[in-house]
């Protein structure tokens, strides 16, 4: 079923496309990544089923991939590092004030505006998971509901306080994407390739998917593939 190398602990919008890009140019994939429902819908149900039911068999529900980043794995950090106790992880991060504007007007849109992407395969699935971890994170119960930004900035300063505070420092990375190949290298343990560090998905591009999907057009995921399920672009 294969191993995971290296577990993704940053919440979506935080760089999390690019630092998927560079785990798999570095040769830590196949890197899961909320795009791999957008790819592959029938992954859906499964991700529904685990998280309403916790599993002890990782190994199986991510099948074979080396990595994973974003949600919905990211969402399930604790579970992942207990799970590969091998593990390192990657805590991905940005501006809180920026992370704020980034979600709002590409995340929460989709999610509050479901409709955007009718019709596209696989974007009933995530549209239901990110509404379920959605919830979760911001505290609403069932309700969707748009966080004012100083409630946002505590919920992501304390998921970066816990993260610390639960995974030894010698087996986390704080990454801003920002800081390039280095950091990140030196932590893995591998060389520091001759190519630019990846800068996928920035916000101008996930806000122009959102508009491309009001539309009525269909956007492509980073890299070029179609996004049948619409979601893809807004989760960097």
């Amino acid at each position: 079923m294969g191993h995971v190398d290296v577990i993704g602990a940053g919440l979506p919008r935080t760089g999390t496309t690019s630092m998927k890009a560079a785990l798999e140019h570095l040769g830590f994939g196949p890197c899961h990544h909320m795009q791999e429902i957008a790819r592959h819908p029938e992954q859906g149900d499964r991700w529904s089923e685990v998280l309403t039911n916790r599993p002890s068999g990782w190994e199986e529900v991510l099948g074979g991939h080396r990595s994973a980043v974003d949600w919905p794995s990211a969402f399930l950090w604790r579970e992942l590092v207990l799970a590969f106790p091998a593990a390192k992880a990657v805590l991905t991060v940005r501006s809180p004030a920026t992370w704020y504007a980034s979600m709002r007007s590409t995340v929460f849109e989709l999610i509050r505006n479901p409709a955007l992407t009718r019709g596209m395969p696989g974007a009933e699935s995530i549209v239901s998971l990110s509404r379920h971890l959605w919830s979760a994170v911001f505290g609403h119960g069932s309700d969707v509901v748009l966080p004012t930004e100083r409630e946002a900035t505590e919920v992501f300063e304390r998921h970066t306080a816990e993260v610390l505070s639960s995974v030894s420092s010698d087996r986390v990375l704080v990454h801003d994407a920002t800081q390039g190949w280095e950091p990140l290298c030196e932590f893995l343990g591998v060389k520091v390739p001759s190519i630019p560090y990846p800068a996928l998905n920035r916000g101008h591009a996930a806000q122009e998917a959102v508009e491309q999907l009001r539309r009525g057009e269909r956007p492509s995921l980073p890299g070029g593939d179609p996004l049948p399920g619409g979601d893809g672009p807004a989760y960097a």
